[in-house]
């Protein structure tokens, strides 16, 4: 599915896309007072902001905390694991713990996308969320790099279904990046809980709003 700049939603209320995507955990009621919350991929922005609304909070990446914003990282008020989401060991550490999954902006780092899915479905509770955001081809900063693995709706609504999430949604919005606009898909998906339908396979694509 193809996309011009002008159907892409820009930010009308001024606010950063980094301030709005973490304030939509809250508004959207995703992430409540004592949560079990799982950031890959995460600078510390969005886990210091969970911290100071009462959450548990687990930051993991792939890169120890001397690789980037050291400081942060390591001193920062969660648990930090540096570990590769598509791998065993962290389904081992944290199958079925957490209430809400986040994966900004790194999914598209990820070489098996799929696996990392899947992992992320096995880490959840029944009924924990999974919430998301990658760039829109053709309108992100990182559009010439070879090593940038692009995922369109159709994709990654497939992955999500595939994986066993359910009421999964994608919407269209912009951010702001030194190097110019940026476009992104945002999503949210259910681990279903025992007994429900493990797949929903209907397609959400919402050009217009994501409020």
């Amino acid at each position: 599915m193809d996309f011009s700049w002008d159907q892409i939603q820009r930010r009308p209320d001024g606010k950063t896309f980094l301030l709005w995507r973490h304030e939509k955990l809250f508004t959207l009621g995703i992430v409540q007072k004592a949560s079990k919350v799982m950031d890959v991929g995460g600078w510390g922005q969005l886990a210091s902001r969970l911290v100071d609304e009462g959450c548990y909070v687990t930051l993991v990446d792939i890169m120890g905390p001397d690789q980037y914003y050291p400081n942060r990282v390591r001193n920062g008020p969660w648990n930090f694991v540096q570990g590769d989401i598509t791998k065993p060991n962290i389904v081992t550490l944290f199958s079925s713990t957490q209430d809400v999954v986040t994966c900004y902006e790194t999914l598209e780092h990820v070489d098996d996308q799929f696996m990392a899915i899947q992992n992320i479905f096995s880490i959840l509770k029944e009924g924990g969320s999974f919430v998301g955001t990658v760039p829109v081809p053709g309108f992100s900063h990182e559009a010439d790099d070879p090593n940038v693995k692009f995922l369109t709706p159709l994709e990654l609504s497939n992955m999500l279904g595939v994986a066993g999430f359910k009421n999964h949604r994608i919407t269209t919005t912009s951010s702001v990046h030194e190097q110019g606009p940026q476009g992104c898909y945002f999503f949210t998906a259910q681990k279903p809980f025992l007994g429900l339908p493990a797949v929903e396979k209907k397609l959400s694509v919402d050009l217009d709003s994501v409020d």
